[in-house]
């Protein structure tokens, strides 16, 4: 299973704010679900998504979370490569999502050598 770490202060990034503030709260939601869904599809950063799934992941239908997806878009978060009726393709800034792939590493290699993780 692929892990996703996370800054504690992931919210609060210029982006995901402005998302949030054109998206409302459920930006908050959908945001780590994308994330970790690219991870765990392991494309540098792309996920492919379809709407029903989506929708099911997060316990609620597609029109609730159109709009936060959207307002990832808008805010430079999210880019979308390709869309049908079903479903979509959506991808993390390249350069963002290799920072924050190596951000992950460091810290892994931190709590290694302190003893925190098993190697």
């Amino acid at each position: 299973m692929a892990w996703v770490k996370l800054d504690t202060h992931w919210y609060a990034d210029e982006d995901v704010e402005a998302a949030g503030e054109a998206g409302g709260p459920l930006v908050f939601a959908v945001f780590p679900v994308l994330l970790g869904m690219a991870k765990s599809q392991n494309e540098a950063g792309r996920v492919k998504i379809t709407y029903r799934k989506f929708a099911e992941a997060l316990f609620g239908d597609w029109e609730e979370f159109n709009p936060a997806v959207e307002a990832l878009t808008s805010a430079g978060v999210l880019t979308c490569l390709d869309s049908s009726d079903r479903g979509a393709t959506l991808a993390f800034d390249p350069d963002t999502w290799r920072r924050w792939n190596e951000t992950a590493r460091k810290a892994e290699e931190r709590e290694q050598k302190r003893g925190l993780r098993a190697a």
